[in-house]
């Protein structure tokens, strides 16, 4: 009798080399997508942005643009413009930066942010 003849597929596992080559793969992904997640996440400006060009005016800003300022939400954006009606027998209401001060949602931090990127014309 003759010996039946094999192949090249039946004389090595199933796919074991492949197997281990795409589990490499795919773990290496997952670290460097970790590393790069981290990095992402873990960076902070080392400094202050710089006072923007076109500085927003609050007096006469519409609350869209108002939502332009750093940690500015329109929520806040809109309580600045009813305060700034609601005291329109004023004028200007706002001054300087301090003067934001009285709007809800807006304290000694949040002005401190805004004030390099807001002008006051008076």
């Amino acid at each position: 009798m003759s010996e039946p003849s094999t192949t090249q597929a039946e004389a090595t596992p199933r796919g074991k080399p492949h197997d281990a080559v795409a589990t490499s793969v795919v773990v290496l992904g997952l670290i460097l997508a970790a590393v790069s997640l981290r990095i992402l996440f873990a960076a902070k400006p080392s400094e202050p942005l710089p006072p923007t060009v076109n500085a927003i005016d609050p007096n006469i800003a519409p609350w869209w643009e108002l939502t332009a300022l750093p940690d500015i939400g329109e929520g806040t954006a809109r309580k600045i413009v009813e305060y700034r009606e609601a005291h329109a027998d004023r004028s200007p209401v706002f001054r300087r930066p301090d003067d934001l001060e009285p709007v809800p949602g807006i304290g000694a931090k949040t002005i401190q942010r805004i004030s390099s990127h807001l002008r006051f014309n008076d």
